[in-house]
């Protein structure tokens, strides 16, 4: 038999139905569940295993029975092969298929650099002209990804190839190069580099008003936010509509030079219709995006979200959303420059029919979400999957409510996965002890539902899987076995003294959805063991760095009451880390004792709490805690045994974060302090698809990389106009995703001084940062007055009463 293929046992009769609890065992390797099950007949895929013959065995309901007469002979371990290279659809990531035997993955565990595995000339090619390392993990032992970089050489026609010293089958004990040793290489196809599936087309939605005021010298800004660029930002391409547009030749030959932003002096024009079509570097182009701009007959402002038109969002994850507002230019500011803001939920349909929601159905926003202006924060839970609301936010001058703007989001939520916990984790047992196993924690979050988390509760089915002498063997529950909903207890003295696997399979009513999760349990040789249970792990993965130590990765243990109030009895406790890699246990390689630097509890307390950026991104890791028991003199005097240590584990996901984009400004030299309006732009990142939507922060560093100075909180859209301070600064764009995962990029920037400011220009923009301030606009108030504040610091501001640029010690004029 070669490993993985099918291979038919026949017999005589067989129990009916008995796939979810046979198992074929060929020598000491046991197969994965059937393909199918007939009376006479077991089909099966044949496990990994070494080379020659090997008896076969049938075990049935963990009953094993003796080997047949029949013999299988393996065609054995093999040098693993690389299939293929292609880019993903999204054309982010490069993967490397290979032929699907279990290997030792090159020592990798989670996002590792890719020299690990590929050789010199993989690595430049990935790397490309960036700087950073390439980096690269295992989906699963037939696929090794490659995440690319916006700077990467990588295209179709490239060759990929392994290092001949770092892949071998997981069994293989000898050494490389060898025989069993990888070495081989594979070429993305010109004509199919997506593989048997198409590449994904990029598409492009237009940011910006749809509305600008009457004033005469009004500017607009648009942004072309796009997605499926693959591994290099988007190009992008610029047009104004000749049958709709005023002035259209004339603003074409100014959207030749449009990047993501695209800045219009509106002087003219009355209507406005601009297109845009992004290109990605696989040269497939996107469909059309359109925005319409008319004149209004008002100084209105102008109002605009931070975020594309549709907005994909998960249903149990805070939803926030921010509104840019700007005051016309030609508004009289010696009037009132106050703006009420008024939020409406204006309707609501299923995004796959298009059918509409009642009134009835609709979620009471103004009662749960909160809103501050032009901000509105939609907590958790809130919004159901598979359904599209568009919001709406109105806005208007307080002193004449007809100069008004309104702008609409439409939040598409799209589907979580089931959030399945198990109380608990794995432990050791007595054999005289009762087994239970919570999963009642869990729940949907595509629903809103009953549990105070929120989310909807879940079905749960129990199995159990015996793994005493190394095999897995499908098992009946034990006489007297409770099962009460998500909660399976097994009776006092059910199971025998071994390693036993409780396996949980979470359902939703709601949704549909299924998820599972597994844990292991020991039974003692001993009565009675005492018992840990771990608690503090509530997410479902979580980030290699944090900044609060509430996000960070920590777990509590507790003994049982018993135990721990032992009299005479002291507790030791030693925590080790592993990671798994294709269900294999690796020692992690973390001195836990270390509490400079990899933990802050060390390894001997009952709680274990790391440090941000120890963990790796993408890895998972099997925290183990053992307790042990030590007597006093006394008692062991008089023969009194301290008795068996307790043990359990839990296992942690670690996510990865953002990848592939960079951070731009333009212009990166020669804009001066609080004149230019420089573009900040963060194009290309991308992330797997259950972590978006991406958020973008900016902040400046100087130039010795110390000192940093926040410029925007999180936003939807990768690109700004910013007003920046005098001086040589590094750009910093942080890129985070959906569960808080941050990856940065920086851009240098050169501002130049701002003239001397007199009195007249620093009273008007002191009226521009507090009418920023009065309508919301709290960034641009705050870039402003920093810009201003280091002005004022370096003596750059005329002090003098009246309107001129004169010294003195004198004062402006109140």
């Amino acid at each position: 038999a070669r490993p993985g293929a099918a291979a038919a046992r026949r017999g005589r009769r067989l129990a009916a139905d008995p796939a979810a609890h046979l198992r074929v065992r060929f020598g000491p390797a046991v197969g994965p569940p059937p393909v199918s099950v007939t009376d006479t007949e077991v089909v099966t895929r044949a496990p990994w295993g070494a080379e020659g013959s090997a008896a076969v065995q049938v075990a049935l309901n963990g009953q094993q029975y003796g080997p047949s007469a029949a013999t299988f002979t393996f065609l054995g371990l093999h040098r693993p092969e690389l299939l293929a290279a292609r880019f993903d659809p999204s054309a982010t990531t490069v993967e490397l298929v290979l032929d699907g035997q279990a290997t030792n993955r090159a020592g990798m565990a989670g996002v590792e650099p890719c020299s690990r595995v590929l050789d010199e000339a993989t690595v430049a090619l990935l790397r490309g002209s960036g700087a950073d390392e390439p980096e690269c993990y295992w989906a699963d032992d037939a696929r090794l990804v490659a995440r690319l970089g916006a700077a990467t050489d990588a295209a179709p026609g490239s060759r990929l190839a392994l290092r001949d010293d770092a892949l071998w089958p997981i069994a293989y004990n000898g050494s490389c190069p060898g025989a069993l040793c990888a070495n081989g290489s594979a070429v993305i196809d010109p004509d199919a580099p997506c593989g048997s599936v198409p590449c994904a087309t990029p598409t492009v939605t237009l940011v910006g008003p749809d509305r600008v005021s009457a004033c005469p010298a009004e500017d607009l800004v648009a942004e072309a936010v796009g997605s499926g660029g693959g591994a290099r930002p988007l190009s992008y391409e610029w047009r104004a509509d000749p049958a709709r547009s005023d002035l259209y030749v004339d603003v074409n030959a100014r959207l030749d030079a449009a990047g993501a932003l695209a800045r219009l002096d509106m002087a003219g024009i009355s209507r406005l219709v601009l297109l845009v079509r992004a290109t990605n570097f696989l040269g497939v182009r996107s469909p059309v995006a359109e925005l319409e701009v008319r004149r209004t007959g008002e100084a209105s402002p102008s109002l605009v979200f931070d975020a594309p038109g549709q907005l994909v969002v998960r249903p149990g994850l805070e939803t926030g959303l921010q509104a840019e507002l700007n005051i016309a230019d030609c508004w009289q500011r010696a009037l009132d420059v106050r703006v009420d803001f008024s939020w409406t939920l204006a309707r609501a349909w299923r995004t796959a029919t298009g059918a509409e929601l009642a009134a009835g159905e609709l979620p009471d926003l103004q009662a749960v979400a909160e809103t501050r202006r032009g901000n509105m924060l939609i907590p958790p839970f809130t919004l159901t999957e598979g359904i599209t609301y568009a919001v709406t936010l109105d806005a208007f001058m307080v002193a004449d409510p007809a100069a008004r703007a309104q702008a609409t989001a439409e939040l598409v939520v799209e589907q979580q996965p089931l959030f399945l916990a198990l109380a608990g984790g794995g432990r050791v047992v007595g054999a005289a002890e009762a087994v239970t196993l919570d999963a009642s924690a869990s729940y949907d979050p595509n629903v809103p539902g009953a549990l105070g988390v929120g989310g909807a509760a879940v079905d749960v089915a129990w199995s159990l899987v015996d793994l005493r002498g190394g095999g897995e063997a499908p098992a009946a529950f034990p006489e007297g076995t409770q099962v009460d909903g998500a909660v399976v207890t097994v009776p006092a003295g059910g199971l025998a003294p071994g390693l036993w696997r409780f396996d949980a399979a979470a359902t939703s009513p709601a949704s549909g959805l299924a998820a599972a999760a597994s844990t292991a349990v020991e039974v003692a040789a001993e009565v009675r063991v005492p018992q840990l249970s771990l608690r503090g792990l509530d997410r479902a993965k979580y980030n290699p760095r944090w900044e609060l130590p509430r996000d960070g990765v920590s777990v509590r243990a507790a003994l049982d009451g018993e135990s721990l109030n032992r009299g005479g009895v002291s507790w030791t406790y030693a925590w080790r880390a592993f990671t798994i890699v294709g269900g294999v246990r690796s020692p992690a390689g973390l001195d836990l004792n270390d509490a400079a630097r990899v933990t802050t509890t060390g390894a001997g307390q009952a709680n274990l709490a790391f440090r941000s950026g120890v963990l790796t991104a993408g890895a998972t890791y099997a925290l183990e805690l053992t307790a042990t028991a030590a007597v006093s003199p006394a008692l062991a005097a008089m023969g009194v045994v301290a008795g068996p240590p307790a043990r359990a584990e839990v296992t942690v996901m670690i996510n990865r974060p953002p990848f592939g984009g960079t951070a731009e400004v333009n212009p990166a030299a020669g804009g001066v302090a609080l004149e230019t309006r420089f573009a900040l732009l963060a194009p290309g990142w991308s992330d797997d698809a259950e972590d978006l939507p991406l958020r973008y922060r900016w902040e400046l560093a100087d130039a010795t990389g110390g000192a940093r100075r926040p410029l925007t909180d999180l936003r939807r859209t990768p690109g700004l106009l910013a007003t920046l301070p005098a001086g040589n600064w590094s750009a910093v764009a942080r890129v985070s995703d959906a569960y808080g995962a941050e990856a940065r990029g920086a851009a240098p920037v050169h501002v130049l001084p701002a003239p001397v400011l007199d009195c007249a220009a620093l009273s008007t923009l002191l009226d521009e940062a507090s009418a920023d301030a009065s309508t919301g606009a709290v960034t641009e108030a705050k870039q402003k007055l920093g810009a201003l504040a280091d002005i004022l610091a370096a003596g750059g501001a005329a002090t003098a009463t009246g309107g001129g640029p004169a010294g003195g010690d004198g004062a402006c004029a109140a």
